[in-house]
This record gives structure tokens, C-alpha cells and sequence, in this order.
């Protein structure tokens, strides 16, 4: 055999190879990534946590309750993931409107069916996002950009669930005491700070997702702004600097706030 056809057979072999090697090697490095951004602690339902009986300041349906320190006395646990259902906010992804700018009422969904021990199927969950919507449009005048307070009147007026409470300038500890007691957190934020590399192009403007969990250096997130959300774990930086409320002018002027559901 001539060098020139056992260089075109070694060729041909190390192509062959290459194309059996790559998709493990993609799976490998995918596998790797998720790992990095997304948590492994085991998920606890409201019945496994044997902390103190929570407490709550329920609301005047007309009255919004904002406090400046959490209701709860109960300290963090070292560690904690909320058992809260995922869906995206584009369930079935289709990312046009209205799942585009749907953030809002996807993260109060799931963070709603935990508070009050329910589950959805995609379907229900697909169905209620739509109807929330359709009501924040005859009741607010537009579904898109809703304000932390928005949100809680949500809470209120569409679900009658008055058991929350919005704290101003949380701490780390503030939100890690809510969610050791089992109460699910709903929180703003400028998006494009949030620096999560599973967004398209740069990001949303504003976002709105669940805080579900923690351990020693991440907050632990249903991020419903991508199908890649359900655990998705982000620095203490990371959230503090992100967080704010919506603003007319420059998100980053938003204030931070946070809902607590008991």
C-alpha cells in the first residue's frame, strides 16, 4: 500500500473517530456546565421541615404589608431546596407573547402552588399562566412589567391568599430565614445582571423568579426565564446586586424589594 492511501486511511479513520468522540465529548461538557450552575441538593417538601411553626402578618386586601426585617424569628439551616414544581415561563416554548414578558406570573404560580400544597400538569400550568394574564390586563391595564407590589396584589385579589409580606432591602440572612421556614420567595431583577449564560442574547430588561433554596455560596433558583431554570443556582453577589423592582427609567435604580409567601 503506498503512503498516499494509508495517509488518506488514517485520515479517514481519525475523522470517523472524531465524529464518535464528539457528541460524548459535548455530552461530557454539557453535563459539566449543568453541574457547575445548577444545585444537587435533594428538594424538601413544607412536611419535612421540622423548624418552628411559621408566622405570617396577614394582609387587608386593600393594604399592602411591606416590613423592613422578616416576620420570622427561625435561623438558616446550613442548607435547604424548597420542593417547588419547574415550568418555564414559555411551558410549551413558544417564547413570542405573551410568554415573552410572562415571568412574573409563572414565578408566582409555582411559588403559590407551594405555598398552598398544590401541582400542575404543563397543561394546567400553560392554562393558568394565560388566565393570569388575561386578568392582570382587565384589572391592571397590561400584564407586562409587573412591580413586586403588583405581584402581591395578585396574590390577593386574583388568588384571595392574603398570608405575605414584602420586605425592603433584604439581607443574604433575611431571604435564608424565609425560605429555612419553608416560605417560597418571589423576587425582581434587573435580568441583564444576572449574567445567566442560558438567556438569549443579553438577557431580559426585567425578570421576575422564584428563590427556592440555598447552601454556603449560592441562592438556588426556579429561574423560569429559561427551560434550564429548575435549580439553577446564583452567587450571593449575584442576587444583591441584580435585585430591583421595576423602574420607568433605569432598572438599576429599582428598589429591592422581595415577596414572601407564608
Amino acid at each position: 500500500m503506498s503512503k498516499y492511501l494509508i495517509s488518506i486511511s488514517v485520515t479517514v479513520v481519525v475523522v470517523i473517530v472524531g465524529l464518535v468522540l464528539i457528541p460524548f465529548a459535548k455530552t461530557a461538557y454539557d453535563l459539566y456546565t449543568y453541574n457547575q450552575t445548577h444545585s444537587s441538593i435533594e428538594p424538601t417538601s413544607l412536611e419535612e421541615i421540622t423548624n418552628e411553626p411559621k408566622t405570617g402578618t396577614e394582609s387587608d386586601s386593600s393594604t399592602l404589608n411591606y416590613v423592613t426585617s422578616p416576620t420570622s424569628s427561625t435561623s438558616p439551616t446550613s442548607s435547604i431546596n424548597l420542593g417547588i414544581q419547574f415550568y418555564s415561563q414559555a411551558p410549551f416554548a413558544d417564547w413570542s407573547m405573551p410568554y415573552q414578558e410572562a415571568c412574573e406570573e409563572a414565578s408566582l404560580i409555582l411559588a403559590y402552588n407551594f405555598a398552598t400544597d398544590k401541582t400542575m400538569t404543563k397543561e394546567e400550568f400553560h392554562q393558568e399562566l394565560l388566565d393570569l394574564v388575561a386578568w392582570e390586563t382587565e384589572y391592571f391595564g397590561s400584564y407586562e412589567h409587573t412591580t413586586i407590589a403588583q405581584t402581591a396584589e395578585m396574590l390577593t385579589q386574583y388568588y384571595e391568599f392574603t398570608d405575605w409580606e414584602i420586605i425592603e432591602n433584604p439581607t443574604i440572612d433575611d431571604i435564608k430565614t424565609e425560605l429555612s421556614t419553608g416560605n417560597p420567595v418571589v423576587a425582581p431583577f434587573a435580568g441583564r445582571l444576572l449574567g445567566n449564560p442560558n438567556y438569549t442574547g443579553e438577557g431580559p430588561y426585567y425578570h421576575m423568579m422564584v428563590l427556592k433554596g440555598f447552601d454556603e455560596n449560592f441562592l438556588i433558583t426556579n429561574d423560569v426565564g429559561t427551560r434550564k431554570g429548575e435549580n439553577y443556582q446564583y452567587t450571593y453577589e449575584t442576587i444583591l446586586s441584580a435585585l430591583h423592582d421595576w423602574h420607568d427609567t433605569d432598572i438599576t435604580q429599582g428598589a429591592q424589594n422581595i415577596l414572601v409567601l407564608h
